[in-house]
């Protein structure tokens, strides 16, 4: 059990933030229908958990991304300006 999740990893970091989201929006639909059990629920659930959560690294990645390119964007202008 632990490989398929090793497996899963990959793959969700192909996905963009974007379609990670589609993906659990898909998952809590599941999760409302009242004919699904409490077990593919709970599942459902355990997959939308993991999903937001590497959403979540990918966007404080690119956060912090943004901040190194703003800050090294200021050290580029004060070079241009010495010049």
């Amino acid at each position: 059990m632990t490989s398929a999740k090793n497996d899963d990893a990959p793959a969700e970091e192909k996905l963009s933030v974007e379609e990670i989201m589609a993906k659990v929006d898909g998952l809590l639909a599941r999760m409302e229908d009242p004919t699904e059990t409490l077990e593919t629920s709970i599942a459902s659930f355990e997959e939308a958990i993991t999903s937001i959560r590497q959403a979540q690294k990918m966007l404080e990645h690119a956060e912090q991304r943004v901040r190194e390119l703003v800050a090294g964007e200021g050290d580029d202008l004060s070079a241009e300006e010495s010049n």
